[in-house]
């Protein structure tokens, strides 16, 4: 995935992710670098300090790896493990990259209570 934007669904931000990395992967066993340089974007429902539905019609995008980027390595070793359920998955999104990408102080705020997601990844 050079210098394109791809789309990837799932009934979960989890499942979306995952799809994502793995086809971001050569060998799907190993975490794929690149997704640290990645911007993510999220379409579906978002909970940040309130509720809402992020990117219908391209506005109001949610947007992920556009600040610091946000720590990938827990992210990447659970990934190298072999073992990593979307829901696990999920809540390192949330914890490593996008509270640290957004500089948030509150993790109980966020969260993707949604069931169909859409993740648009782009070159940073």
């Amino acid at each position: 995935m050079k210098n394109t934007t791809v789309q990837y669904s799932g009934s979960s931000v989890g499942q979306a992710l995952k799809r994502c990395l793995a086809a971001m992967s050569a060998d799907s066993t190993v975490f794929p670098k690149q997704a640290t340089t990645s911007c993510f974007i999220i379409n579906g429902l978002v909970r940040t300090e309130r509720l809402a539905w992020r990117g219908q019609g391209g506005s109001n995008l949610f947007r992920v790896g556009i600040g610091s980027g946000g720590d990938w390595a827990p992210i990447e070793e659970a990934w190298d493990d072999g073992h990593l359920p979307d829901d696990e998955l999920e809540e390192l999104f949330i914890e490593h990259v996008i509270l640290e990408d957004m500089i948030a102080q509150e993790p109980e705020q966020w969260g993707f209570p949604g069931d169909d997601y859409t993740i648009v990844v782009a070159p940073a």
